[in-house]
């Protein structure tokens, strides 16, 4: 899809979603409804990919290998509810950021969240519908996009903005979904999860915000019914990586799964009890299966740390 061809975007629905998104309530639920806030996934996969130390996740890696001093000024696409800045500043990779975010309620959020950590001065954030973003030239040492380019229609544009704003040798991190478009999940991805979620005692497969219904199949939605839902989600996840390649050098790629994981226990993984032994081995797995069908080669990584950089 070039350019021109860009799906038109219903912006204010995709304000009004993100903007529930980062408020406090929604946030508390991710880590029983979404496959990558499991306390077990996120410290024994996810972060195990990146460090021996579960406690130690993707941004602390970067910071460790790839900034040997405190950077001057740093940039976030899709800052959400701030966090990303939180902690990148509290690792001292960066003296001050800005970060901007398309959703009013996730940037009052990011606001009231940096002044009660005392950051406020240092992070200046700002609604911008990030597809028609003019950024300054040579003006940032570092950028991120942290579960945020999936969003972006106009890829191009903004990874030419990117590229024209971080200063020479200036590092664009991308943390992100790259799996298929808008979800449209290959048949050999969904025939595994299915065979897989059949194979669950009804204990693990019952929806945590629906008490007493089970989830019994998992498939694509329509581009529809997608669109019904987030009209931004997804919406070139496949193009992420290859288009990145024409503007920056990829330094280094990290795949860390989803593939099976984030449908399979998307509204279930709550079930999954971390002081509960059985439990956490069925977990444990589970992803084991995706890890080696990975590294085989049978199904390709949703996910991916990727770390580009501009040169000349």
């Amino acid at each position: 899809m070039n350019n021109d061809q860009n799906p038109l975007i219903d912006v204010e629905k995709v304000k009004s979603h993100w903007g529930q998104k980062a408020q406090v309530e929604d946030l508390q639920q991710r880590k029983d409804v979404s496959w990558m806030n499991h306390p077990f996934i996120e410290k024994f996969y996810i972060n195990h990919r990146f460090t021996s130390n579960p406690e130690s996740n993707w941004l602390e890696y970067v910071h460790k290998k790839y900034i040997s001093r405190p950077l001057d000024l740093g940039l976030t696409l899709g800052c959400g509810d701030g966090g990303l800045e939180r902690h990148a500043l509290s690792l001292s990779m960066c003296q001050r950021f800005e970060a901007f975010d398309i959703a009013e309620g996730a940037i009052e959020v990011a606001r009231e969240l940096a002044v009660q950590a005392g950051i406020n001065s240092q992070v200046k954030y700002e609604v911008i519908d990030l597809n028609q973003i003019q950024l300054d030239p040579n003006h940032y040492d570092i950028a991120f996009a942290c579960m945020s380019a999936h969003h972006f229609s106009k890829l191009e544009h903004i990874y030419s903005q990117v590229r024209k704003a971080l200063k020479q040798g200036g590092y664009f991190v991308l943390y992100e979904y790259v799996g298929p478009t808008q979800f449209q999940w290959t048949g050999e991805q969904l025939a595994i999860i299915n065979d897989l979620l059949n194979i669950l005692p009804n204990k693990y497969r019952e929806y945590i915000l629906f008490p007493g219904q089970i989830k019994q199949h998992v498939q694509s939605l329509t581009i529809d019914e997608m669109n019904s839902i987030d009209p931004s989600e997804a919406i070139r996840s496949a193009e992420i990586v290859p288009l990145l390649d024409q503007y920056f050098n990829i330094v280094e790629r990290i795949d860390f799964g989803g593939t099976i994981l984030h449908m399979l226990l998307q509204d279930i993984v709550g079930n999954f009890d971390l002081e509960n032994e059985k439990d956490i081995a069925i977990l444990n797995l589970i992803c084991y299966l995706e890890k080696t069908l990975i590294i085989k080669k049978v199904i390709p990584s949703d996910f991916s740390l990727i770390i580009a950089q501009k040169n000349e």
